[in-house]
């Protein structure tokens, strides 16, 4: 090395405080005490004559861009931190299983300049990692890699609201006009891609998207295990692409940020104040290996922040009326200050599935595999039948619900009509519900309009507010 000099160390005064030195820098433990150094090649060095000069250090981009460069802010006094020389500049990159000396030099508040101080250090062999990123409960997510032997990763992550990843169409393209060429050595050929993660010609397998390879993990009993099926298969143009998308550049406003995984240890991802309460996020993730460049990917979805408040009865609104055949109709508007999910009443930590507020056409059911969402005919219960005007299907969960009446007045249909009944309940977004009830109660009889009082069919509506209390009113 240039104008560097390297003294073999002899003795010390305080041999243990050295080793404590020596053993945080280097990871070698101390020999036995008391005794003498037994090895002989530990080395302090010391830039002679100032080189390389300190102003030269101080302005790296303009002096040194052929090698790896980067300014380090140090702001916690008396702690360790650690320093970041794995990221890309200018193309410069740290090779693996290679000998480094890094020159520094220290600026404080003042502009004066440090002297020149230089460490040596050997890199270590580097793989591409293996990322783990699963659900952590409470609107965090959970990122470690599975490589063996373990490695630590450098990994970027954004976590995306469905609308922001629907704002960037490259992760609705399809894998297979999206495939790298030629395949990784050992995985497993077109063929066998098409069979479990594409549609073959008999339509079976999945048509994989870019976001479905993101969040699959490759199982082809290979060396690429554990790796996800965005790794394996898609062409290294679309790597870059979605890289700089979880990185940097992207449509709507993902929450951003990195961390350094350890080895065989999970990094919580906790982001819970950024979040909307309720809203359902993808989390995507990009990295290497601390020492490396290649990149590994993976993505997880349904990280949310749990909301605790089911939804409540904003507002509810009646209009019967009674023709001169003794023939009632009319309708009823229910308005909730969220939208409305059912689940089980046995099962409240089972699925809940969206209730549509228009879905004519969706089938009268509340069996799950049958269907995705729910029509709000298929959860009225009680002997009152309504029905929808036509429109629209919606596919996701409603907020306002308005059904009609028009049918004959037997004494027989005076009853309740209870809103999730049997075994359903009225639950949020995030499956938290009370067991509130709300029913609705036809009845016959002089309500008072205006100055005077009309006999005329009108509802008794019942509900639970937000404390608890049962809410009758009529009209």
């Amino acid at each position: 090395v240039q104008d560097v000099s390297a003294t073999e160390i002899q003795s010390l005064t305080d041999e243990v405080n050295f080793w404590k030195v020596i053993t945080a820098q280097t990871g070698l433990k101390a020999p036995e005490w008391p005794g003498k150094l037994t090895n002989d090649k530990l080395k302090y060095y010391t830039v002679e004559e100032n080189y390389p000069p300190a102003q030269n250090l101080a302005n790296p981009s303009r002096y040194y861009r052929t090698y790896p460069y980067g300014t380090f802010e140090y702001a916690s006094p008396g702690v360790q931190d650690r320093i970041s020389i794995s990221r890309a500049t200018d193309k410069n990159e740290l090779e693996p299983e290679t000998d480094y000396y890094i020159y520094m030099v220290v600026k404080g508040a003042s502009a004066k300049l440090s002297q020149v101080y230089v460490y040596n250090f050997h890199t270590t062999a580097t793989a591409k990692p293996k990322i783990d990123l699963r659900d952590g409960g409470a609107g965090t997510a959970l990122i470690s890699t599975t490589n063996q032997p373990a490695i630590s990763a450098d990994i970027d992550y954004a976590f995306f609201t469905t609308s922001d990843l629907n704002d960037n169409p490259i992760f609705s393209y399809k894998l297979s006009a999206n495939l790298v060429s030629p395949l990784p050595d050992g995985a497993m050929g077109y063929e066998d891609y098409y069979k479990a993660y594409n549609k073959d010609a008999n339509g079976t397998g999945q048509d994989y998207t870019i976001l479905d390879a993101l969040m699959a993990t490759y199982s082809g009993g290979d060396v690429h295990n554990g790796y996800s099926v965005f790794d394996v298969y898609a062409s290294q143009m679309v790597k870059d692409q979605v890289a700089d998308i979880i990185r940097q550049s992207s449509a709507g406003t993902p929450i951003r940020s990195s961390v350094v995984t350890e080895p065989d240890k999970q990094t919580r991802l906790d982001h819970t104040k950024d979040m909307n309460m309720g809203e359902f996020y993808y989390v995507l993730a990009v990295g290497h290996h601390v020492s490396g460049v290649t990149d590994g990917f993976k993505a997880v979805y349904n990280i949310v922040v749990p909301d605790s408040e089911p939804p409540r009865v904003q507002s509810i609104s009646t209009s019967m009326k009674k023709d001169g055949n003794g023939d009632f109709y009319g309708s009823v508007t229910i308005v909730f200050n969220k939208p409305v999910y059912w689940i089980e009443a046995n099962a409240p930590a089972g699925s809940r599935i969206p209730v549509a507020a228009r879905a004519k056409n969706i089938p009268d059911t509340t069996d799950a595999s049958k269907v995705s969402v729910y029509s709000i005919l298929s959860v009225l219960g009680g002997s009152l039948k309504p029905s929808l005007r036509a429109g629209v299907d919606q596919t996701t969960a409603g907020q306002e619900f308005t059904f009609f009446f028009e049918q004959t007045a037997p004494a027989s249909l005076y009853g309740t009509m209870v809103v999730f009944t049997g075994n359903g309940r009225i639950a949020n977004a995030s499956g938290r519900s009370d067991g509130q009830v709300l029913t609705f109660t036809l009845m016959e009889g002089n309500i008072q309009t205006g100055m005077v009082q009309v006999s005329r069919p009108y509802f008794t509506t019942s509900y639970t507010d937000s404390t608890g209390k049962t809410v009758t009113v009529q009209g």
